[in-house]
């Protein structure tokens, strides 16, 4: 049983904004220049709930496929689309293909742009920012030839335990967005087969555990974006790919 969907933020970040790149200077260290700082945000308040403390294991011991700056411009929703494609394929060929320069990292690029560019014209004709951003988000993935859901769900910090349940489950794919207490956001994609999940990550490339250690793997994702980045996790969406 899922615990109860939490709502939503009162403000849906620009996606596109808050994509992070890794920092040159800090391997592994996403950073944000002011060409990537989000339109608005929710500021923190009460009901940004953080993860209770717990012990977690480094997120790069999970590791398995590191991609390379390929996401320094902010277009993770893209780069995810094209992940989705591929994942029947190997992780280094995945990484390849989403590599700069190629062309799946330039078709990133424009699938990101179709996906603001929809959404930002949706908000002119008045639709509230949450309903733009799942609308524009769908039609991109759909033009891609993804099949996603039509809804989402949400969960706070604290229902981890959920989340892995549900992206976990063999056979499934997810996109997930993390939403921080900052206004921040960033989106990262799952598939899960035989007992073990992949998570894919822009930012970072591939990580991935067994069932039992999907939690962990989620808890260490929400740590590394808190520390040294200062993101605090707000929000989790969960949206299935059929």
């Amino acid at each position: 049983m899922f615990a109860p969907r939490a709502s939503l933020p009162p403000a849906w970040p620009d996606r596109k904004g808050a994509c992070a790149g890794k920092n040159p200077a800090h391997p592994g260290s996403p950073s944000y220049s002011s060409a990537t700082s989000p339109t608005s945000s929710a500021s923190s308040s009460s009901s940004g709930i953080e993860s209770p403390p717990r012990h977690s294991t480094s997120l790069f011991n999970y590791r398995t496929a590191e991609l390379e700056q390929a996401n320094r411009d902010g277009i993770c929703v893209g780069l995810v689309a094209q992940w989705l494609l591929r994942t029947e394929r190997s992780p280094s060929d995945r990484m390849a293909a989403l590599a700069q320069g190629t062309q799946s990292h330039a078709q990133a690029a424009w699938q990101q742009q179709q996906y603001q560019q929809g959404k930002d014209a949706l908000r002119v004709q008045g639709m509230n920012a949450i309903d733009a951003d799942l609308r524009s988000q769908n039609d991109m993935l759909r033009a891609t030839g993804l099949r996603p859901a039509g809804s989402q769900e949400s969960y706070r910090p604290h229902a981890l335990a959920d989340v892995a349940r549900a992206i976990s489950r063999n056979g499934t794919r997810h996109l997930l967005g993390l939403y921080f207490t900052d206004g921040m956001a960033h989106t990262v994609a799952t598939s899960a087969s035989a007992g073990r999940t992949t998570l894919f990550d822009p930012n970072y490339g591939e990580l991935e555990a067994s069932s039992r250690s999907v939690e962990d793997l989620l808890q260490s994702l929400g740590n590394r974006y808190k520390h040294p980045n200062g993101h605090i996790l707000r929000n989790f969406t969960v949206q299935t790919m059929h």
